[in-house]
């Protein structure tokens, strides 16, 4: 401050005897409003993590300036969400950061919104994968004219978001390809790998006995399953957080359905690493009941997680149903 310029501190700075900063918030949707009643301005980063691997949708439903209570709705609602059940009890630990939720009094401004990538997971070939294939999809939502209401038409999103992924310089589902094929993978194979996706929130990096202390309230003594010397080069660090393939089923007809359960069927799982074959078992599974199932039956309970990895197609699959 002696030097002219205003400091920017993570909302953890939050206290009465606090000096004039910008606050990030980033500890769950209300400390925005607790920063804006003391009358300070706030940045918004809490609902824009894409290092948790969460869809393009889900990031794209939050106005960084909406009503507190419209924004705690969402978070409860993305809880809840079919495909972050897997790691529900996990988000359940970030409940704490509502304590002390304050009404809106103060003038405080909300000069804006970052989307945050940590990178623990990632390297200099995975950043463009990792940051892109949602990154788009947060810009329009921040960058947007008020009054623009493209938000309550998110497949008209994803239509904008596959246009500009399939461009370069982004190119996501060629990067993909490259790399896949590049761990001995045929193309068909690499197709048949970019219809999983990673485990949401902190389920990869933290590990499940990690996961289950710091849920207990006990984490750091848990080892974790990477460390910075460990190497990003397996199929689950070249596949996008969020399989664009596999949400494209969710419009395709039953022909087309049943046509890609029987080439799921035809895979030889010896064919595959070690480490994904569990996830390629249990789509198999799943391809099995789409080829035998009448439209009343219940989906197999498939999703996941197997190991690192999540079944897309099943949420497809549940949405196509509708």
């Amino acid at each position: 401050a002696g030097l002219g310029r205003r400091p920017i501190g993570w909302d953890e700075v939050l206290h009465e005897d606090m000096p004039d900063l910008v606050v990030q918030n980033w500890r769950g949707v209300t400390t925005r409003d607790r920063a804006r009643n003391r009358n300070l301005n706030c940045i918004v980063s809490a609902p824009y993590y894409l290092d948790l691997h969460y869809a393009a949708d889900m990031y794209y439903q939050y106005d960084p300036g909406a009503p507190q209570d419209q924004l705690v709705a969402l978070e409860d609602e993305h809880q809840a969400d079919f495909r972050l059940r897997h790691v529900a009890t996990g988000i359940d630990w970030t409940r704490q950061w509502r304590e002390g939720a304050e009404a809106l009094t103060g003038n405080g401004e909300v000069l804006g919104a970052e989307a945050c990538l940590w990178s623990e997971l990632i390297d200099s070939d995975l950043l463009m994968v990792r940051l892109f294939s949602r990154l788009p999809a947060v810009a329009e939502r921040l960058w947007r004219n008020p009054g623009d209401t493209r938000d309550a038409d998110v497949e008209a999103m994803y239509h904008r978001l596959t246009d500009v992924l399939d461009r370069a310089p982004f190119d996501l589902a060629a990067r993909q390809v490259e790399k896949l094929l590049g761990l001995g993978l045929q193309p068909d194979q690499a197709a048949l790998v970019m219809l999983l996706e990673p485990v949401k929130w902190y389920g990869r990096l933290l590990g499940e006995a990690a996961l289950a202390a710091r849920i207990a309230g006990s984490e750091m003594p848990q080892a974790r399953p990477y460390q910075v010397d460990t190497p990003l080069n397996r199929i689950v660090d070249y596949i996008a957080p969020e399989s664009l393939s596999a949400r494209q089923l969710r419009f395709a007809d039953e022909e087309v359905w049943q046509q890609s359960a029987r080439n799921w069927l035809g895979f030889d799982l010896d064919g595959f690493p070690v480490g994904v074959r569990p996830a390629i078992a249990a789509l198999q599974t799943f391809a099995e009941f789409i080829l035998s199932a009448d439209a009343k039956q219940a989906a197999p309970d498939v999703y996941g997680p197997h190991g690192e990895y999540v079944l897309a197609p099943v949420h497809a699959w549940m949405m196509h149903a509708r």
